[in-house]
């Protein structure tokens, strides 16, 4: 799983571990957090590994996988998690931009969604009673999109 090192990544993480999930955390930059995430899994009885890899580099993210199939065996579910949420660095944004993002993170029931509410449908997917959900992209944007 790619960005598991914290927030909805660490929530989908820990909801899948607690479904009987092995799962590799993967980070590019947290290892700190990832570690935390692995041992808040073995802590509870799961299986999990922190596994470093940079996206931007196709060598790495084949590595990623190779090491996840090393460690855990074969590869039942995938989540690409990892994502920037601004196309830009930060001292470039303006106050539109970050207003767009805080909007985007709004939804209909008047709230910014919490890390559980994504890791809900995250586990759902993965888990037998989605077993005829295949080669959709599911969004969990609380009606935003």
């Amino acid at each position: 799983m790619t960005g598991a090192s914290r927030g909805i990544g660490r929530a989908i993480a820990t909801g899948l571990a607690a479904n009987g999930a092995a799962v590799a955390v993967g980070y590019v930059n947290s290892e700190d957090r990832a570690r935390e995430t692995v041992r808040a899994i073995t802590e509870e009885g799961g299986t999990a590994v922190a596994i470093r890899a940079d996206l931007s580099r196709p060598a790495e993210v084949l590595r990623l996988f190779d090491e996840a199939e090393k460690t855990l065996g074969s590869l039942d579910i995938v989540v690409a998690n990892a994502a920037d949420a601004l196309p830009k660095p930060l001292v470039e944004c303006t106050e539109e931009d970050r207003d767009r993002e805080v909007a985007a993170g709004m939804s209909p029931f008047g709230r910014v969604g919490a890390p559980g509410d994504v890791a809900d449908v995250a586990v759902f997917l993965a888990g037998p009673q989605a077993r005829w959900v295949t080669g959709q992209n599911v969004g969990a944007g609380g009606g935003v999109f």
